[in-house]
């Protein structure tokens, strides 16, 4: 199994976890080179969207992030960072790899981030915002440094759903006793295959719908239709 569970917090082995800086981080160099930015501005928003998400989390959490207790993290973003400086347009060309390795990233933040919430004792709703954050916060960050609306804030395939109803998956079988040999691999499944319809069927979230129109319009028009003749 990925994910293994030590105590009652789920473990991620250090590879996988670094896949998936790598895999935000060159995410954010290929978003970077897209919009001309030099060798600074890459590195910095492969950096951010790599491992922001895990330090907000932490910080949330009052812990030191464990981006910074190890050199390998930082390394890790800046091999991404060139990686996706020098060789941006073939990496745009692996889609379906990239979208993979995205939903995946998605799926063990969201996760890990409500795993540890709840080991430090967060109320259940609390962890899942957390598991929410951590998941796309990395993106959010990359949003911001390029002044663009965030993903999550615009109409778009599914970002931040899937990362709720893994979480929220996660949370409520543990709240009733499921082993984390369970919960981790089944909200981390559930994250991947939203994400990946999203991506494979164009899936969008649901759109605001003005009920009060509707209902009027409705009650408009049963008072205007004619009464049938007897």
């Amino acid at each position: 199994m990925v994910l293994a569970a030590l105590g009652d917090v789920v473990q991620v082995p250090v590879w996988l976890d670094l896949l998936a800086v790598f895999s935000g981080a060159v995410l954010g160099a290929v978003f970077a080179v897209r919009n001309h930015f030099d060798l600074a501005g890459v590195l910095a928003l492969a950096m951010v969207t790599g491992f922001g998400g895990g330090v907000i989390r932490d910080v949330l959490l009052n812990q030191r992030p464990v981006a910074f207790q190890q050199n390998a993290y930082m390394i890790t973003a800046i091999a991404a960072a060139l990686a996706g400086f020098f060789f941006a347009t073939h990496i745009e060309r692996l889609e379906f790899p990239l979208s993979f390795l995205d939903a995946v990233t998605l799926a063990m933040y969201a996760t890990v981030g409500v795993s540890k919430a709840l080991s430090n004792h967060v109320a259940v709703m609390p962890a899942i915002l957390i598991g929410v954050v951590a998941a796309v916060s990395g993106g959010v960050l990359r949003d911001v440094f390029v002044a663009r609306v965030p993903e999550i804030f615009t109409p778009g395939t599914l970002y931040a759903i899937p990362a709720l109803i893994g979480a929220t998956i996660f949370a409520g079988l543990h709240g009733v006793g499921v082993g984390l040999r369970v919960t981790a691999p089944t909200a981390v499944a559930v994250i991947v295959v939203i994400r990946l319809a999203a991506y494979r069927f164009g899936l969008r979230g649901p759109r605001p719908v003005d009920a009060t129109a509707v209902v009027w319009k409705r009650a408009r028009a049963s008072r205007i239709r004619p009464r049938r003749q007897r």
